[in-house]
């Protein structure tokens, strides 16, 4: 019997407990020389982390070295920060499992200093695999739209922010586009709005096929779309890349759209706005695309625009 193995028998009123918790208990030791041994492993370990506790108590490296890796230095770090605070540990990180699955746990540790320069973690690993995904989900509903999944205005918002700031410590130009597309009402009234749905993923589709990965696009509203270019030198550059892009996906969105049995006919107005030669301001750089769009549509629809500074 190992050592491990003897201390384990050791924890019999922990281990009687350990069998009623939906938890993963342990008690870990760090020795001087600042290697781990485990010496109580509930098995609960199967359950939470798909490691018998058995491996658990024969080598520490089979549960620590199975930290992700992006995880990994936080969780140490962490770890030896709370000891030389003197505070109680917690964190959320993933393990993954010997068939390669991926498991959120929380873990909460208290330590005892040895008199030999060892130290005690006393602990629980709890499975919050579900609760992540339910987080997930809940940031996923917040940011992004459900139909075509892209940023909603909300995230695309922030994201135009952060690249405002890119452009002016880089001093880069960037352009704005905001896209309605025309046609798309009879669409919902002829056909329903299922077929509609399908219709706006299709556009979403070819939206994205013709941008750069570095682009943002976002739908914020039924029929609205707002993409941003980052990343020009000049206004130049900028001026005349958005109006190649916005043809092309002018173009793209007249193509017809076949659903079922049905072939569809939209177009798009495209209204484009310029950083920072219109504006600065991440809410007025929206407006004056948003007003360029309508020019185009008072102009007589399937047509960009570019906002002129004399039109506000």
């Amino acid at each position: 019997m190992t050592p491990a193995q003897s201390n384990q028998r050791e924890f019999g009123l922990l281990h009687a407990l350990a069998q009623h918790l939906p938890y993963f208990l342990y008690t870990l030791k760090q020795d001087p020389d600042g290697t781990f041994q485990y010496l109580y492993a509930s098995e609960n370990s199967k359950k939470v982390l798909g490691i018998a506790p058995e491996e658990v108590l024969a080598s520490s490296d089979a549960l620590l070295n199975r930290i992700h890796k992006d995880d990994r230095e936080r969780v140490f770090a962490t770890s030896q920060q709370a000891i030389g605070e003197n505070t109680a540990w917690s964190q959320e990180f993933r393990i993954v499992k010997p068939d390669g699955s991926l498991v959120w746990v929380e873990a909460f540790d208290v330590f005892e200093k040895l008199p030999d320069g060892s130290i005690l973690f006393h602990g629980y690993a709890l499975d919050i695999t579900n609760k992540k995904l339910h987080q997930e989900y809940i940031q996923q509903l917040a940011h992004y739209d459900v139909l075509t999944q892209l940023p909603n205005r909300t995230l695309f918002t922030q994201l135009l922010h952060q690249q405002l700031k890119i452009s002016q410590r880089e001093n880069y130009c960037l352009a704005l586009l905001f896209v309605d597309l025309d046609y798309f009402k009879p669409v919902n009234d002829s056909y329903g709005h299922a077929i509609g749905d399908q219709v706006l993923q299709e556009v979403a589709r070819r939206l994205q096929l013709n941008l750069r990965q570095s682009d943002l696009i976002a739908r914020i509203g039924g029929d609205e779309f707002v993409i941003a270019l980052p990343g020009f030198y000049d206004h130049q550059a900028a001026e005349s890349t958005a109006l190649r892009v916005a043809d092309k996906i002018r173009q793209a969105v007249c193509e017809p759209i076949l659903v079922q049995e049905h072939r569809i006919q939209i177009a798009a107005c495209i209204g484009i706005a310029l950083y920072p030669q219109h504006s600065q301001s991440v809410d007025e750089l929206l407006r004056f695309a948003d007003q360029s769009m309508y020019e185009a549509k008072r102009a007589g629809r399937n047509r960009v625009v570019m906002f002129e500074t004399n039109t506000n």
